[in-house]
């Protein structure tokens, strides 16, 4: 029986551990044989790498997905809708003063529609103006609920990959931190599978050659 240096569980297995099924310990991973090497490689690429690997991607994801729902929309300012009005009662004014010195007309009332017009569309303006920057509001608004939608599941990805990573702490005594990725995995693996008279510290040595 031995203690598992991960676990810190009994195991009889003396290279790899019955219960989290990686090496037992660095001592343990040099007497590993071709096909013990290929078991602990290849369960701690699919519950370890290919997870943060997957992991790592989705908070990729994420972060690209709440800068999307970043955005600020410009607000409509109150000129954009009060100058049409503006010159439009520009227009029918003189209009209307052409005709008033054609036909020889002095007619106050006439005059005053003037700036009672411009003063009654500048409320219809500002109320429009209202009205539409308030659709953006409400935009912005779930614009806002959806980003720290996203965000809590960022965090919630976060910690699962903290937790993933805690695991992996004995895992650096056999395994250094540049061969833990896909590439590794599968360069040794492959490796593995390809010579059964290879071992783990012989790929490992490999790649660790190879990735200087």
């Amino acid at each position: 029986m031995v203690i598992c240096k991960k676990c810190n569980c009994e195991t009889e297995n003396e290279i790899i551990c019955d219960v989290c099924k990686v090496f037992v310990s660095r001592e343990a991973s040099t007497k590993a044989s071709n096909e013990e090497s290929i078991q602990v490689l290849d369960y701690f690429n699919k519950n370890y790498v290919e997870r943060i690997k997957k992991k790592e991607d989705e908070l990729e994801n994420y972060s690209h997905r709440i800068r999307h729902h970043s955005v600020t929309y410009p607000k409509h300012s109150f000129m954009r809708f009060y100058w049409p009005a503006f010159i439009l009662m520009f227009v029918l004014f003189f209009v209307l003063l052409t005709l008033l010195i054609a036909v020889d007309v002095n007619s106050i009332l006439s005059f005053l529609a003037f700036p009672i017009t411009l003063i009654g569309w500048a409320f219809i303006a500002k109320r429009r103006m209202e009205n539409a920057n308030a659709r953006i509001f409400e935009v912005e608004d779930n614009e806002r609920k959806e980003q720290k939608k996203l965000r809590q599941k960022s965090d919630e990805v976060m910690e699962d990959l903290r937790k993933i990573r805690s695991n992996m702490q004995h895992i650096n005594d056999f395994l250094p931190e540049r061969a833990i990725n896909t590439k590794a995995m599968r360069y040794m693996l492959s490796q593995l599978k390809a010579d059964p008279t290879s071992t783990f510290e012989d790929v490992l040595n490999s790649y660790l050659f190879i990735s200087k």
